[in-house]
C-alpha cells in the first residue's frame, strides 16, 4: 500500500484526464489544513520538543507558495506539483502518528494516577 493514498487517488483522477505532474490546490491546501490542524493538537498537548514546525498564523502559506497556473485545453487551474502534495500527506501521516502515540501516553498516566 502507498504511504499517499489520498494523492494517489487525485493523481489517478488526473490521469484519466492526461495529467499526471499535478494535483488541484485545493487538495494540497486540504492537506496542508489538516497538518496545521495536528500540529496544534501536538502543541497544546505539550509536544512541543517533538515538533519540527513554525506555526504561522495562516494555514496554507506552502500550498498558497507552492501554486502555480496550469492552463489545461483552455481552462486555467491553479495547481502544484504532485511531489508536493506527497510531501504534506507525509508529514501529515507523521503527525497523526505522534498525535495518537502523546494520547495514549497521557492516557496511560491518568490511568496510573488513579491507581
Amino acid at each position: 500500500m502507498s504511504e499517499t493514498p489520498r494523492t494517489d487517488e487525485h493523481l489517478r483522477m488526473k490521469e484519466e484526464n492526461g495529467h499526471v505532474a499535478v494535483v488541484s490546490r485545493d487538495f494540497a491546501r486540504q492537506l496542508e489544513t489538516e497538518l496545521a490542524d495536528a500540529m496544534a493538537k501536538l502543541r497544546k498537548l505539550g509536544a512541543k520538543k517533538e515538533l519540527n514546525f513554525k506555526g504561522k498564523n495562516m494555514k496554507t502559506p506552502r500550498t498558497d507558495n507552492a501554486a502555480f497556473e496550469a492552463n489545461f485545453s483552455g481552462t486555467v487551474f491553479k495547481v502544484v506539483d504532485a511531489y508536493f502534495a506527497r510531501q504534506l500527506e507525509l508529514e501529515l501521516a507523521d503527525a497523526k502518528a505522534k498525535l495518537r502515540k502523546l494520547r495514549k501516553k497521557i492516557n496511560e498516566k491518568k490511568e496510573n494516577e488513579k491507581l
